[in-house]
């Protein structure tokens, strides 16, 4: 039986995928993505220490933490090598697992993400820079947080069919894990070390992202040794929901193409 007290969706059947959500969201955040990718894969969607599901857990101060996490995860299921989705914080976190332990990974996915602090200093803040945050949420409080940022993870904004869900799937975090994971955002950078993951990388962004530009995501496709691209049109920081067809089209080739 596992050890771990990490809550955990699990899926399909197959070669194992793991998605790692990002930033105040949850395992709930890929419902979409699990339906497609179970069809062929073993999928296993955990929620992070301190989010949704995994809220009574002790906020992580660091991503080394979270990969470790995520890896200890695995092999209390027993599973020694999958691929890795990682959206947002989440792509943070599945690139520190190529760093940590890249023998482990077939493929990697990293979705609306960043390398860190390097590269955004070189294109921008993004929606929400890092003291408008923290302003927001000790006027606001944690549930004012959750919803004054949450819009900004669709194009359409809180209009869009799955906000209301996208939201949702982080209930039950802790302001512990939000004012530890605003830090830590702030701090975590793999720009210089992006050449060391070797492991095959598709890189995803939306045109319309507003959190992490399309600049800082497409580099990290350009500097890590076998990455490639996709920029989807329309889509802002969850193209799996607002673009899902060319998104489970893209992704769903790159994990079984030989």
């Amino acid at each position: 039986m596992p050890t771990t007290s990490m809550n955990y969706r699990r899926s399909g059947s197959g070669p194992t995928v793991v998605l790692v959500h990002g930033f105040l969201l949850g395992s709930g955040f890929w419902r979409p993505l699990i339906e497609y990718l179970a069809r062929t894969h073993d999928v296993i969607a955990p929620d992070l220490p301190g989010f949704a599901g995994s809220g009574h857990m002790p906020a992580l101060p660091n991503m080394e933490d979270f990969s470790d996490a995520v890896l200890t995860l695995m092999d209390d299921l027993g599973v020694d090598r999958f691929s890795a989705i990682g959206h947002s914080m989440g792509g943070c976190i599945v690139q520190q697992m190529a760093l940590d332990a890249g023998t482990r990974l077939d493929r990697l996915v990293v979705y609306a993400s960043t390398s860190g602090r390097t590269i955004m200093a070189q294109v921008g803040p993004g929606a929400r820079p890092p003291r408008e945050r923290r302003a927001v949420l000790e006027k606001e409080g944690l549930e004012g947080f959750r919803r004054w940022m949450g819009p900004h993870w669709l194009a359409d904004g809180a209009d869009h069919p799955f906000f209301d869900e996208c939201l949702a799937s982080g209930d039950g975090v802790s302001l512990d894990a939000v004012e530890a994971g605003g830090v830590m955002m702030q701090d975590w950078d793999v720009t210089d070390r992006l050449g060391d993951i070797s492991v095959p990388t598709l890189v995803i962004g939306g045109d319309r992202d507003r959190t992490f530009p399309v600049e800082a995501t497409a580099y990290v496709a350009r500097h890590v040794q076998n990455g490639r691209l996709c920029i989807l049109p329309g889509a802002a920081h969850s193209g799996h929901v607002e673009q899902p067809e060319l998104f489970n089209k893209a992704v769903g080739d790159f994990l079984t193409e030989t």
